[in-house]
């Protein structure tokens, strides 16, 4: 494995075994100094229920020891930066113009629409999205994976999410325009991108998110995972664990992997989380 999402970028091998070590302290890694240990190879899952917060882990990682491989790839460094943006602020709930696109640190969603309806940001309802906690009165008419896409990026920490439905002004033929020409910029410049592989359409979700908002006993059955994991303990705070079967092969097969735009999504960011098969992966 290795990492730098440059065209041509040299793989490297960085470790090679069968059996990781983990620890089941995982917020002991989230606030630990750069040098996590041996201990920060895997971490006990929940078989229900995924933590994306694991995902700030990775990214700092990526930020702290990766430096230009992966925040100025190839086509980053001659790619101009997006001059208009909207982006969600997950902390207040609302769509906010960016003042300045090019030092805002946002994540971005790539999915798949489908044949599903979903809200859109248009010129009827767009005062009150761009309202404080304007967004709050939609949640239960978005589609799940943006709603779950929110919750990913409020659990690593950051602060605006990019989305196209929400982002651009879909009455606005000459805006829809402007700026469907401009998605290497956006995918290109943004601190990472989530994926939404799983799924023919918006309202597939992000499988093994949870709502925050929503009690256990009512959370949706078909938003939560599957996922065994054989392990066997050493001592209280570690074990032994086999890693999980691969999931390129549906990866490859998805529904999302066989678009233009998506592919065109998955080249051009920086770093991906993706979601398949209710498992979160990194790459970068």
């Amino acid at each position: 494995m290795g990492y730098g999402r440059k065209l041509g970028s040299e793989l490297q091998c960085l470790s090679s075994f069968r059996l990781r070590v983990v620890s089941t302290e995982v917020s002991k890694l989230l606030h630990s100094e750069p040098e996590f240990g041996c201990l920060s190879y895997g971490r006990l899952l929940d078989p229900i229920w995924i933590d994306p917060s694991i995902g700030a882990l990775w990214l700092r990682e990526c930020e702290l020891r990766h430096g230009s491989e992966c925040s100025e790839h190839g086509w980053a460094i001659a790619m101009q930066k997006p001059g208009f943006l909207r982006a969600i602020d997950v902390e207040v709930f609302c769509i906010k113009e960016i003042l300045d696109p090019a030092r805002c640190r946002y994540v971005a969603l790539s999915y798949v629409w489908g044949g599903s309806s979903t809200v859109k940001l248009t010129q009827g309802n767009m005062l009150d999205l761009m309202s404080e906690g304007g967004l709050r009165r939609y949640m239960h008419k978005l589609p799940q994976t943006v709603v779950d896409a929110i919750e990913v990026v409020r659990r690593l920490g950051e602060r605006y999410l990019w989305t196209d439905a929400l982002c651009i002004l879909q009455d606005s033929p000459q805006e829809a325009a402007e700026q469907i020409s401009c998605m290497d910029r956006v995918y290109g410049s943004a601190l990472l991108t989530i994926v939404a592989a799983q799924g023919n359409n918006a309202n597939a979700g992000l499988k093994g998110i949870r709502n925050p908002n929503t009690p256990e006993v009512a959370q949706r059955p078909e938003q939560q995972r599957q996922v065994h994991q054989s392990a066997a303990r050493v001592k209280e705070d570690a074990a032994f664990v086999a890693p999980l079967m691969t999931t390129n092969y549906e990866l490859d097969r998805s529904p999302w992997n066989s678009r233009a735009w998506t592919f065109q999504e998955r080249i051009l960011s920086r770093r991906l989380i993706i979601f398949t098969k209710g498992q979160m992966i990194w790459q970068c």
